[in-house]
């Protein structure tokens, strides 16, 4: 069942929108290292490319399911880790993997 998106923050959604536009950008200049990552082949890693800049442009419209796990697998693609201030809460804070 979807979940209906999350309350517009733009300081949020410019993080995201250039986290995910870094992945796309990563996968259409390293086609032949995406298959370290497990995609099947560089086409797949350039029409994936493809899809990223597609959500990156309607991060503030995505389903907030869909948003999380793309910003969590472009993280783990790029090998960034989410940085968490002190004291923070909820699931925007957390480095757990479920």
């Amino acid at each position: 069942m979807p979940t209906d998106p999350e309350p517009q923050q733009p300081d949020r959604d410019n993080a995201d929108r250039a986290l995910i536009r870094r992945a796309a950008t990563w996968l259409r200049d390293n086609p032949d290292q995406a298959t370290g990552i497990g995609i099947a082949n560089p086409t797949d890693a350039r029409a994936l490319a493809v899809v990223l800049d597609i959500l990156a442009v309607e991060v503030p419209h995505l389903d907030a399911d869909v948003r999380r796990q793309t910003v969590q697998n472009c993280r783990d693609m790029l090998g960034e880790t989410l940085i968490r201030p002190a004291g923070a809460a909820g699931p925007d804070a957390t480095t757990a993997r479920m």
